[in-house]
């Protein structure tokens, strides 16, 4: 169980981020509806807000990645949780209680292996935003 696990954190490691385009997460709406769609746009204005370090798109990203935002965004539980991580090492001032308590949450669903690949999903995706 030991090498299999040096051998994934090596694959996580020299693996690039996962989906550095919101589209890579996004479902089709049905055009009548409205929820959907809604959800849709603001997910493409979050995503790319995310990565430039801005902290309410990091919390949008992150939420949309768990819930899956009115069937707008295809879940992604590990990379949700990866972005939990990254709110909150991220060193901001905004991050408060609600962020801990979001990643206890989002993160504590997840076996060892797959919180093992969300740190470090989160440690290359800090690695990429710009430090303010």
């Amino acid at each position: 169980m030991r090498l299999f696990l040096i051998g994934l954190a090596a694959l996580l490691i020299a693996a690039p981020v996962a989906a550095l385009k919101a589209a890579d997460y996004e479902l089709s709406c049905e055009a009548s509806d409205t929820w959907c769609n809604i959800s849709l746009k603001q997910f493409r204005k979050w995503y790319p807000l995310a990565w430039r370090g801005d902290y309410q798109g990091q919390r949008n990203v992150a939420f949309c990645l768990r819930d899956g935002c009115d069937g707008a965004i295809r879940t992604n539980p590990i990379t949700g949780c990866a972005w939990r991580m990254v709110i909150v090492g991220s060193g901001s001032p905004k991050v408060d209680s609600s962020d801990t308590l979001n990643l206890k949450t989002d993160c504590g669903k997840l076996d060892a292996v797959d919180r093992e690949a969300a740190s470090a999903q989160a440690a290359r995706i800090l690695a990429k935003i710009p430090r303010r």
